[in-house]
């Protein structure tokens, strides 16, 4: 999958911003830090929590085809 033009983060970007709040930073700190809200620092958390590396991977964000 193409990174969007766009996109502050990268998979590698958000395995960083991870290990970060993972090491005791607050979502916050990490946000202000790589340029996102702390809104998005806590999802990537959750995904990498929930799924691990392959969670932080690009996902699509078309709708299914039925």
């Amino acid at each position: 999958m193409d990174i969007h033009k766009n996109a502050r983060l990268t998979p590698l970007g958000r395995a960083r911003l991870v290990k970060l709040v993972l090491g005791g930073q607050t979502p916050q700190a990490v946000s202000e830090a790589v340029g996102v809200c702390p809104r998005t620092v806590r999802k990537w958390v959750e995904r990498y929590g929930k799924e691990g590396l392959a969670g932080l991977q690009d996902r699509s964000s078309r709708a299914p085809t039925r």
